[in-house]
């Protein structure tokens, strides 16, 4: 088996030092805002030894028509006029590319499979030119190869005289093989939702069946498939329900039960007020959340939809906006949804109004 390094990822890619480049986690593209061309240097590869013979690169790649994709390879023994130049402040990241140009090294223009047998060198520095007129190449990964082992080793010895043509075309099987039994091998990280591909989160999703399921983002998909189990478990509890919002809003709601004021009831007065502020039925619930999250249909129908979910079945919901503003008989809470400051003495009279401003959710005034 062929030891190699894999670059993919967000976090690999911008290791690199590139210009016009779009880097998103499912890989890199020409930022066809910018410009009609871009260039990535990678990171410098360090195989630690003198003289290491190089041997293949792959990429794994979308593949757009319009575009055209230029890769330069070299092999070196020292890296000091490379480093000093990334590291100079006072050069512009044009001139880096153009000193790179002018370096002696291997081109190889819209390939995927590239054979390094020539190059030679402790340290492999490589860089390509994305140029589009229109939706570039969405480049997903890059593997290289640095420890040479061919098909050809298992043929008898005359096969190997002269055995340029023969290993090249060997080379297409052997990286379709061995891109299989990757395939194989990385079969049970298919089904962890926090490493399978974006696509196949829906699929997960139908084994489970997560009501409201595309009104998340990417990232809590991922943590709801994998937390499912302990989510379901306080399902249909005031627990789950502050849990389930919390993690679509970022903030824990205000819920409010039947249980929760019933003994404060003392008249009818305060009867007709709870009724009209939540609810008078034992299963009534009140879920206050911060008007900010219910802004537009999308987002109220998204919390609607969670909250009637995680809610058992007999249980009467209502959703109640909290405004950064107190309105005298609607909802206002201290440490809340509104905070007192500036206190002053205050005189209310027919002639007098109360700004909006002296009672806020504003906690840095």
């Amino acid at each position: 088996m062929n030891s190699f390094i894999q670059i993919e990822g967000k976090k690999s890619w911008n290791k690199g030092y590139f210009e016009n480049i779009f880097i998103e986690e499912n890989g890199i593209s020409l930022d066809s805002s910018a410009s009609n061309s871009g260039i990535y240097l990678g990171e410098i590869i360090d195989s630690k030894e003198y003289e290491h013979e190089w041997y293949r690169m792959n990429f794994e790649m979308d593949l757009r028509f319009e575009t055209r994709i230029v890769l330069n390879v070299l092999a070196l023994e020292s890296i000091d006029f490379i480093e000093s130049l990334i590291k100079n402040e006072d050069i512009f990241s044009t001139d880096i590319f153009n000193s790179l140009m002018e370096l002696e090294s291997e081109k190889f223009e819209n390939t995927s499979e590239i054979l390094l047998h020539n190059l030679k060198g402790r340290y492999l520095i490589y860089w390509f030119q994305i140029n589009s007129e229109g939706q570039s190449h969405i480049i997903k990964k890059l593997k290289i190869y640095y420890k040479k082992f061919s098909w050809l080793n298992y043929l008898p010895e005359i096969y190997s005289e002269d055995s340029s043509f023969l290993e090249r075309y060997l080379a297409i099987f052997q990286t379709i093989f061995e891109d299989f039994e990757k395939m194989i091998d990385d079969m049970p990280q298919i089904y962890m939702p926090e490493k399978t591909r974006k696509d196949f989160l829906e699929t997960l999703n139908k084994w489970l069946i997560i009501e409201g399921f595309n009104n998340w983002s990417e990232d809590k998909k991922r943590y709801l498939l994998t937390n499912y189990h302990e989510i379901n478990r306080i399902r249909g509890t005031r627990r789950g329900l502050e849990k389930i919002i919390q993690l679509f809003t970022g903030e824990y709601p205000f819920i409010v039960e039947f249980i929760d004021f019933k003994n404060y009831i003392s008249s009818s007065y305060q009867k007709k007020l709870y009724k009209k502020l939540y609810f008078d039925n034992p299963y009534g619930v009140s879920v206050l959340i911060k008007s900010k999250y219910l802004t537009g249909k999308k987002n109220f129908q998204a919390i609607r939809e969670i909250i009637e979910e995680f809610t058992p079945v007999q249980a009467k919901c209502k959703i109640i906006p909290l405004n950064d503003y107190i309105v005298l008989g609607e909802h206002a809470y201290l440490e809340i949804n509104s905070y007192i400051y500036n206190q002053s003495e205050m005189k209310l009279d027919e002639k007098s109004m109360m700004s909006i401003g002296v009672l806020s959710s504003d906690k840095n005034r």
